[in-house]
């Protein structure tokens, strides 16, 4: 009997064991199940970041690029105005230059006029002066004329 009581002592205590086991298994087997559960929404929730985070890379990256493009042509348009003003003081160099040159042509002729019209006035003046000598030549001349018609006139008169 003794042997009956071993053997369903050990039979109790087998079966509280695997009682035991059981409900460990059990309790691992919810743990992983938690635990897998856990990882498949860490997983989800990367996968949300991921495509997030990819999402706004691609609209930074299109955003700088907007931006580097809008820089870009900023960027010519000022080379040009650049180029442009460069051009328009290169001409207005080039026209300043001109104009130094045409005025110092003009000073030129302008001097020469000058001694032109002095010369001019001097002989003008020299001319007027031997008119009125002539003037009074030919004043003179015609008083004599007259004197001597007059005279003639008288002697003839007289005869």
């Amino acid at each position: 009997m003794k042997s009956v009581e071993h053997a369903e002592k050990e039979k109790r205590n087998a079966c509280q064991e695997r009682d035991e086991l059981a409900q460990c298994l059990e309790e691992t087997e919810q743990m992983v199940e938690n635990t897998e559960q856990a990882l498949s929404k860490l997983n989800n929730e990367m996968l949300d970041m991921k495509t997030s985070f990819s999402r706004q890379l691609k609209e930074k990256t299109e955003e700088h690029e907007t931006y580097r493009l809008n820089m870009q042509k900023t960027i010519e348009a000022i080379q040009a105005d650049l180029d442009n003003e460069l051009t328009l003081r290169q001409q207005a160099v080039r026209a300043k230059s001109k104009l130094e040159a045409d005025l110092a042509d003009i000073e030129v002729q302008l001097g020469h006029a000058n001694h032109q019209a002095e010369q001019a006035i001097r002989l003008q003046r020299e001319l007027k002066g031997q008119n009125n000598r002539f003037a009074e030549k030919l004043e003179d001349a015609a008083k004599s004329e007259k004197s001597m018609l007059k005279d003639q006139g008288k002697n003839i008169t007289h005869k």
